[in-house]
């Protein structure tokens, strides 16, 4: 029996939830290249836990082990005895000969349900995923997002506690998205685990609870959105300047942690960007403190609010990925 309990941040609040299904120094080596390298993950009920990283970060690695298609190097997956665990991988895992229906239910035998139960847990996983008026058509004539909800139906026989879904939304078209992600929370409304990985950031800033950046095989941050954008994040504000800007971003580069540059004077105005780590109401008030101190006109002040592909670029660096 699990007896881990995590404490799990909200912005503003702090609660503490009985852990589900855990991931404790998971590694994996493929001769001298590590996939992974000690990653800890805690995934609790009634909770969307984001797994976000770019290609190759070992995201799906990560998920087949915690599914159990994949042995790991070393590492243990803890879960609490009878725990069913539900699992949707990157690539596409329906039979195109078979039809919906028929998907279902080999799942379903595959899963060892009592015979009897089969056919309303198949009817009962095709309407979750509003395909019920096309169950009996092969899944070779459904669209790349059909068959994405298909894999999701899949994952839902047996009504599994824990759901892992890799790349859920990947391929498919924004409405056949929004009806995944619909389709997510809803499960987590009922009080399911879900271990969501993606590396669409606005899927994460939008629907997740609780948030592991994964990258080259480790965990380089786990926050909640709000707290990882309190953390990492810089904030940009363009700052305009009638006439010479020069001694103003002398002065603001003086500020710790600030980057301050400017843009070429045009029709007698200049550009100043201001990065830095510090709230919007303290940088702006530095910002026109300087410009009184150097007698500069600042005409305008205009401040961007970060977010979570600022963050994520931060810590994960800009380097393209294959």
């Amino acid at each position: 029996m699990i007896s881990d309990i995590v404490g799990v941040r909200r912005a503003g609040e702090s609660i503490t939830q009985p852990a589900s299904f855990i991931l404790r120094n998971v590694t994996k080596r493929y001769g001298e290249i590590s996939a992974l390298a000690g990653v800890d993950v805690v995934v609790a009920s009634g909770r969307m836990t984001g797994l976000l990283g770019p290609n190759g970060a070992g995201k799906s690695t990560l998920m087949a082990i915690a599914a159990g298609v994949l042995e790991s190097t070393s590492g243990d997956v803890v879960k609490a005895p009878g725990l069913s665990v539900g699992y949707l991988p990157q690539q596409d895992n329906v039979y195109p000969m078979l039809t919906a229906r028929e998907n279902l239910r080999f799942v379903a035998r595959a899963q060892g349900l009592p015979r009897r139960g089969i056919g309303p847990a198949v009817d009962e996983a095709l309407a979750g995923v509003h395909l019920h008026d096309r169950a009996d058509e092969r899944a070779s004539t459904f669209s790349g997002g059909m068959r994405r909800r298909l894999g999701f139906a899949a994952a839902l026989i047996g009504d599994p506690a824990v759901l892992l879904l890799d790349e859920p939304t990947a391929g498919v078209d924004p409405q056949a998205r929004a009806l995944l992600l619909d389709l997510v929370r809803a499960q987590v409304e009922r009080g399911k685990a879900v271990l969501y990985s993606t590396h669409l950031l606005a899927e994460i800033e939008s629907y997740a609870d609780d948030l592991y950046v994964l990258h080259k095989g480790a965990v380089l941050a786990h926050e909640n959105v709000p707290d990882l954008l309190r953390s990492y994040a810089r904030r940009t504000i363009f700052v305009t300047v009638d006439g010479d800007a020069a001694p103003l971003c002398a002065v603001l580069r003086l500020e710790p942690d600030t980057t301050v540059t400017a843009a070429p004077r045009t029709a007698g105005v200049e550009r100043v960007r201001v990065t830095t780590s510090a709230d919007r109401a303290y940088a702006v008030g530095r910002i026109l403190s300087a410009a009184a101190f150097t007698a500069s006109r600042v005409v305008d002040v205009e401040s961007l609010e970060p977010n979570l592909e600022s963050v994520f670029l931060r810590i994960t660096g800009r380097e393209v990925r294959d």
